[in-house]
């Protein structure tokens, strides 16, 4: 896609996103991910992923919503600092990924886990506990990809985060399905506010726009910084 001029001023704080992904970032990260694929699952697809990773290296406080295989915690932990602590927050548990996940995780890292709706009221709480007042530098929402949890998760979670923190969006072009809006109406209102820029393969960081097509899309990473508010 060509992208107006207007669309293409990003933050000098996601310069670090532009650059392609090299071969070795993208070996790295599929080495671990592939460590953690479901039977029947396909391999993730992380060149979005390792593009706005970037802004994870060295940060000490991550939160991941919607983390089923855990295998993209584990790669977060890679570049998070060796004394992070990561917060795993998903519907449902996966003890068999979980237990790999510990074993992985660098001597001084930290892991907890939250079990249940990253909407919910209860997790909500737990995640305010386990937090103690502290803010999070950056937070990864992959869960429910429908239009009213998106906002949801946008309410509730960007107010906990560092002045120098990011929310990041996974699947940010998803349109929804022929009863429901998707995350990608979410994000374009969102945007009308709070600005949200998107990586999307080698397309250069833009500011969020939809795709042309009105297809099954999938994939695109999205990126509020905490600065916007």
């Amino acid at each position: 896609m060509i992208y107006p001029e207007q669309f293409l001023a990003v933050p000098a704080s996601l310069e670090a996103c532009e650059a392609a992904a090299s071969d070795t970032e993208l070996s790295k990260a599929d080495e671990i991910r592939r460590q953690f694929c479901l039977e029947g699952a396909p391999m993730p697809y992380m060149v979005d992923i390792v593009r706005g990773f970037r802004l994870a290296r060295g940060r000490r406080l991550y939160v991941e919503v919607g983390t089923r295989d855990k295998g993209n915690l584990a790669y977060a932990s890679s570049l998070l600092a060796d004394d992070a602590t990561l917060i795993d927050i998903d519907i449902e548990e996966c003890p068999q990924n979980e237990a790999r996940l510990r074993r992985v995780l660098r001597r001084g890292q930290s892991y907890l886990k939250i079990v249940g709706d990253s909407v919910s009221r209860a997790v909500m709480d737990g995640l305010e506990r386990v937090l103690d007042g502290r803010r999070a530098d950056l937070i990864f929402c992959d869960s429910s990809h429908l239009y009213e949890h998106t906002l949801g998760e946008y309410t509730l979670y960007k107010r906990l985060l560092r002045e120098d923190g990011f929310l990041f969006f996974h699947d940010v072009f998803w349109e929804g399905n022929p009863h429901d809006k998707g995350k990608a109406q979410a994000i374009a209102l969102i945007d009308r506010f709070d600005p949200v820029y998107a990586i999307f393969m080698t397309d250069p960081v833009h500011r969020w726009i939809p795709r042309s097509g009105k297809g099954d899309c999938w994939g695109g990473l999205g990126i509020l910084s905490a600065r916007n508010t």
